[in-house]
């Protein structure tokens, strides 16, 4: 899987979440299973009234996300496993291969 499209990924799920309170990210791993899984449980977020879909915010975040892969090299980095922030030159440190940053390692909240 292509960084791109890890990037884009959870730009998405993150999007998704932005819309409820109630939303939970069903799958943190890359992967298209991930991503069917979050789309299923929006979908029914939707359809049930729970949130509605904001296309001009995922617009937004879509062309965030464009003007920021120009100005930055994300050549190396991760993404934390529990906010889904990309912090550059982050390493692994979960035994799991996962990253979590320092942020949610030391929120009261996590």
């Amino acid at each position: 899987m292509s960084k791109d499209r890890q990037l884009l990924e959870q730009l998405i799920k993150n999007w998704a979440q932005s819309h409820t309170s109630e939303w939970t990210i069903k799958d943190l791993a890359p992967g298209d299973d991930g991503v069917r899984k979050s789309g299923e449980f929006f979908t029914w977020l939707i359809l049930n009234g729970y949130a509605t879909i904001d296309l001009l915010s995922l617009v937004d975040h879509l062309e965030l996300f464009v003007a920021g892969m120009r100005k930055r090299d994300i050549s190396s980095g991760l993404f934390c496993g529990e906010c889904g922030v990309f912090s550059r030159f982050a390493e692994p440190n979960k035994e799991d291969g996962g990253f979590v940053c320092w942020s949610c390692k030391n929120s009261p909240y996590h």
